[in-house]
């Protein structure tokens, strides 16, 4: 879903025209806060509780893993850490902190938090050129720094409106299948989006970092 979001696919977009140079680094933090268990449907019974979910790690990160992938491409290592304090039994680990390196030796810092007073995404993408801030949020923003020691407000640039963004990726599936022509997701970019995460826990739980398997 991410990739079609604003201001996800603006990013995107811009770093592949050249925006901000070759890509060395993207910072995400994903913060937000954890209601009253039950305050949920169900209460411990809610989907977002049951163990075979994954937690919010697998069942809502994926979405960013899978934005950071189409963002600059594969990843050959992970490596992280993370907090889960006690919460009654809920699969939903309280931070965060994940190191992924691209193919091409750049690298990413994930960071969550369940427990922020926020409720936000928001973070950096730099490259040898320059710098795009973002925030996905309301509203959402993005502003550009050129690498300079001059100290600038940095140049805003326009973000989309978010209508129809959470059905643009299935639209676009129906609308491809329709005329024949070929998906823009593959079967392999599903199993990456699962697959990150999945190798996170690993890593967290191993204390290594895990090269991932050739796909």
């Amino acid at each position: 879903m991410h990739r079609y979001c604003q201001p996800f696919a603006t990013i995107t977009s811009l770093v592949r025209s050249g925006k901000i140079g070759r890509l060395i680094g993207v910072a995400v933090n994903w913060v937000s806060w954890l209601r009253p268990v039950e305050s949920y449907p169900g209460g411990i019974d809610n989907w977002r509780f049951r163990p075979d979910t994954g937690g919010e790690l697998v069942q809502h990160f994926c979405h960013a893993f899978d934005w950071l992938r189409d963002l600059g491409g594969d990843f050959t290592h992970v490596s992280a850490l993370c907090n889960h304090l006690d919460r009654q039994g809920v699969p939903i680990e309280s931070t965060w902190d994940i190191l992924l390196r691209y193919r091409s030796g750049a690298q990413v810092n994930f960071h969550s938090s369940m427990n922020n007073p926020r409720n936000s995404e928001l973070g950096w993408v730099e490259g040898d050129g320059g710098s795009l801030e973002w925030e996905w949020s309301a509203p959402s923003h993005i502003r550009f720094f050129p690498n300079t020691h001059v100290k600038r407000a940095g140049e805003s640039i326009p973000v989309p409106g978010e209508e129809g963004s959470y059905t643009q990726g299935f639209d676009r599936f129906l609308e491809r299948l329709e005329k024949g022509c070929p998906q823009d997701i593959s079967l392999r970019d599903g199993l990456w989006a699962s697959l990150i995460p999945l190798m996170a826990r690993r890593a967290a739980q191993t204390g290594a970092n895990l090269a991932f398997p050739a796909m």
